[in-house]
């Protein structure tokens, strides 16, 4: 039984579907791989694991147990080096794309590492797009909210308590609290 479930493995392997797959991770590994590039410019274990898996697809080079397993694991090696969640997820996306070689399955986990590595690039980009802000216009941004939060804390007071006015003011200014104290933890850093 054994020797013909390796017999059934090597056709599915070989077969139509098994490599459409596999060409599917690994062109949804080399989308996101220029996060991990631009971070890891040397290092080329990600690349090197998607160029493998797309040469196999297209009938160029074979691949055995021993070449994909080293080249899953320097990718998940090269994972480890990288320092932003987007460069990690894409080094990772590459490691389970190889890996469909061997197990179909690994391909959902490209698809998900992928998504990972995009939704990581934006959140990074935020991050860079705050920091952008000069001290000075921090500073001018918490003065203008000490001051909303003055005003309205006078309103507040004038307000019947259970209105919807008095409701939205009160939401408004713990909006406002936090952004103030959001923008005085940002100053601090600068």
């Amino acid at each position: 039984m054994k020797g013909n479930d390796t017999a059934q493995s090597r056709e599915w392997r070989d077969g139509k579907l098994h490599r459409a797959l596999a060409q599917k991770a690994a062109r949804e590994a080399k989308r996101v791989l220029g996060f991990f590039e631009r971070e890891m410019p040397g290092d080329k274990r990600p690349r090197a694991a998607i160029d493998a898996l797309l040469a196999w697809v297209a009938g160029e080079r074979t691949l055995g147990m021993a070449a994909v397993r080293k080249l899953a694991l320097g990718s998940h090696a090269a994972a480890r080096s990288a320092r932003s969640s987007a460069a990690i997820a894409a080094a990772r996306a590459a490691g389970q794309a190889i890996a469909t070689w061997h197990a179909p399955t690994h391909a959902l986990a490209t698809f998900s590492y992928a998504q990972k590595a995009i939704f990581a690039s934006k959140q990074e980009k935020g991050s860079a797009q705050r920091r952008k802000y000069s001290t000075e216009e921090l500073h001018d941004a918490s003065r203008a909210i000490t001051s909303l939060v003055s005003k309205l804390e006078k309103v507040q007071m004038k307000l019947r308590k259970g209105t919807a006015q008095q409701t939205l003011v009160v939401n408004r200014l713990k909006a406002l609290r936090i952004s103030a104290a959001l923008l005085g933890h940002e100053t601090r850093k600068k």
